[in-house]
């Protein structure tokens, strides 16, 4: 059973009760409904956005263990403040456990003791973002979908085999700082080298890229870059490779990937469930998820004149065309 916290439930008659029949079914509707209530479990999601296949796939996976739940949900679009007042208004719905999905709203939950379980999906970069420092996940079970880089940098390889990787130096932060040292680390097994790239000033980067000519280019996560700096890359006809699977969807980038949001979803659940029968935390609370799908720009590679392999096609998750 699912309601939103703009829709109230119960039993509404007209004409009230004619006839002693209608009554003996309408006061075992009563009764049915309250024992519904009484015995059933209740979970309030809260999401930032609208729902999508993190929501679903947990959802899904609470009903097929335990049909009778009842689900609480409500989405912010996108507004913090709305999300607070929502959450503040969840608390008359005595939830056993609270689920959202993502960074923000994740820190949100965990920040307040007052709740009862939290169980959440969050995106987090390999390096523990520093979002969360000082956060005290006790009391929660969740799954973290950070995408492991060599993963990343393999399936790359199978499209290009590249042997220079510039590597965009993005945002100064720890994230940054991250991706660079792990592929430098994997570079001698995938046989590669690693060349820094500069994003201050696109003059440098035009030179640099006609000097070193790397085989791709890796854009690690960042907040801000000069669009102009994919302009560039793409003059030299060099593919792309982000970890951020918006550089592919609006600006060129050739490949991403991106977790399975629903498979993540339908693992969270099965925390959630354990949560509910026992009472307790799982002894592992936080996994991370190993399951990808490709986001695949086709219009960069036909413009590239590179091929994507089939198997790549057929599990992706978003396809520019």
């Amino acid at each position: 059973m699912q309601q939103t916290f703009s829709v109230s439930a119960g039993i509404h008659l007209k004409g009230g009760f004619r006839d002693l029949k209608m009554m003996r079914t309408s006061l075992f509707l009563v009764i049915f409904f309250t024992s519904f209530q009484l015995y059933a479990d209740n979970i309030v999601m809260l999401s930032m956005n609208a729902d999508g296949p993190v929501e679903q796939g947990f959802r899904d996976g609470i009903i097929a263990e335990m049909p009778d739940t009842r689900f609480y949900t409500s989405g912010a679009g996108g507004d913090m403040s709305i999300f607070r007042m929502q959450l503040k208004a969840s608390r008359s719905f005595d939830a056993k456990i609270y689920f959202t999905n993502g960074q923000v709203p994740t820190k949100e939950l965990l920040s307040d003791k007052t709740l009862p379980n939290v169980v959440f999906v969050s995106i987090q970069y390999p390096f523990q973002d520093e979002l969360f420092d000082g956060v005290d996940f006790a009391g929660s079970a969740g799954i973290k979908t950070d995408i492991p880089i060599r993963k990343l940098v393999s399936a790359m390889k199978d499209v290009v085999d590249f042997k220079i990787l510039g590597v965009l130096k993005t945002d100064n932060n720890r994230n940054y700082d991250y991706s660079i040292k792990e592929l430098r680390q994997i570079s001698a097994e995938l046989d590669f080298k690693v060349e820094e790239l500069s994003t201050d000033d696109l003059f440098v980067l035009n030179s640099q890229l006609a000097e070193t000519t790397p085989h791709a280019v890796y854009i690690p996560a960042h907040g801000k870059v000069d669009p102009n700096i994919f302009d560039i890359i793409k003059a030299h006809n060099i593919p792309t490779i982000a970890e951020n699977k918006e550089d592919v969807l609006k600006r060129g980038a050739l490949l991403a990937l991106v977790v399975d949001g629903y498979r993540a979803g339908r693992i969270a659940a099965k925390k959630a469930v354990n949560i509910l029968k026992t009472d307790t935390i799982p002894q592992q609370p936080i996994n991370s998820i190993e399951h990808f799908l490709f986001v695949v720009n086709l219009m960069t590679a036909s413009r590239l004149g590179v091929q994507i392999p089939m198997p790549y096609l057929i599990i992706a998750d978003q396809i520019v065309r």
